[in-house]
């Protein structure tokens, strides 16, 4: 499954009534997941990637902060 596309409806929904184009952020998620797996770095869900690089650390507050520190 693809981005937007393999979430529940309400994400759809909620861009409508957020005013976004439901189409455009569909195409936009299925675009981040494509360069995600073509990357070969992401392994799941969740992945972060700071300045470009997967942070592959604990997502704690303090390992963020310092990972940013960098």
């Amino acid at each position: 499954m693809r981005g937007i596309a393999s979430q529940p409806r309400g994400i759809a929904r909620l861009a409508r009534a957020l005013g976004l184009d439901s189409n455009l952020l569909r195409r936009a998620s299925d675009r981040d997941v494509d360069s995600g797996i073509a990357s070969g770095e992401v392994l799941g869900t969740p992945t972060l990637f700071i300045d470009g690089a997967v942070h592959r650390g604990s997502y704690d507050p303090a390992a963020l902060l310092s990972t940013l520190a960098r």
